[in-house]
């Protein structure tokens, strides 16, 4: 769970949140999350020890937990302990109730062990035409370890086709990972691009799909940041995934900026992730038409570009 489905539920259990100088405000009040999406539920002993540590620290904020599920235990004792939220998939515990909601998340299909960025990186350069012999090249391209390309290397498909290969990238993406803020603003969604990119952020999504092979106007901004973006003092209002504009994630795979500079397309992800992220955040059901428009460019470039 990221943080804009968190912020989805606090404001479900009656919440008022914001963002003010890149801090979190429930209800007026700076917070703190700590996130437990792995390993066993979050017991009694847990969130005690967690709480005990928080407190400890002079800058302490008011703690939000967030999980999945929790044990009844845990529940009920965070229910007696106002200084703490606990969010869950189905309910919020806060200032000593429980809010039980009416829509829960779907679930997140469990995964094991580390998400595989390094091997899609490592593809995703050499749809850039990135040289299959020269390892180290490949691997600044890919910004992944030399290790990491070798073994990419050798779970490459037999038959490199550059069709297919985009096509498996896209559906087989892990996603970004990270923590995602959703903002809303009524300004035009050009501008909302522009001062995100002064920001330092990768564009992605529509705009991104555009600068590669236009297709049609862009309907909202997605973007990538190694660092929390404070858009409130912009006059954004910081919502969730029902109703945004711009999409902000700082991503878990950091090999989303070397991709993008293997295209040489400065302030753009590659088109495997524009085309990855028009599938999941287009509402005009023509983004299949912008993923062919990609497709077809990528083919183009390999073409050319393939161990030139």
């Amino acid at each position: 769970m990221d943080v804009g489905r968190v912020i989805k539920q606090l404001r479900s259990a009656g919440a008022h949140v914001k963002m003010s100088d890149l801090t979190i405000l429930v209800d007026g009040e700076p917070v703190d999350f700590e996130f437990k999406t792995t390993g066993r539920l979050p017991e009694r002993a847990w969130l005690q020890k967690i709480y005990a540590a928080h407190e400890s620290r002079r800058d302490r904020a008011h703690l939000v937990v967030v999980a999945p599920r929790a044990t009844v235990n845990a529940i009920e004792w965070a229910r007696a302990n106002r200084d703490l939220t606990l969010v869950l998939d189905d309910r919020v515990v806060r200032d000593g109730e429980v809010h039980m909601l009416e829509e829960t998340p779907a679930a997140q299909p469990a995964t094991r062990g580390p998400r595989p960025y390094a091997r899609f990186a490592v593809w995703r350069a050499l749809l850039a035409g990135a040289p299959h012999n020269e390892q180290a090249r490949l691997a600044e391209l890919a910004g992944a370890s030399q290790g990491s390309v070798s073994n990419a290397l050798r779970l490459l498909p037999d038959d490199e086709d550059a069709a297919k290969l985009f096509d498996e990238l896209v559906a087989g993406y892990p996603g970004p990972g990270g923590q995602s803020f959703y903002w809303w603003s009524d300004r035009p969604v050009d501008e909302q691009a522009k001062q995100l990119t002064a920001r330092g952020a990768l564009l992605s999504g529509d705009f991104a799909a555009d600068a590669i092979a236009p297709w049609r106007v862009s309907e909202r901004v997605v973007g990538y940041a190694k660092a929390t973006i404070d858009l409130a003092s912009d006059g954004y209002v910081l919502t969730d995934d029902s109703d945004y504009t711009t999409l902000v994630t700082i991503p878990s795979d950091l090999t989303l900026w070397s991709t993008a500079a293997a295209w040489g397309r400065e302030g753009i992800v590659d088109p495997v992730i524009a085309a990855y992220d028009v599938l999941r955040t287009a509402t005009t059901g023509d983004q299949d038409e912008a993923v062919d428009k990609l497709r077809d460019y990528v083919v183009r470039w390999y073409a050319k570009h393939a161990d030139a």
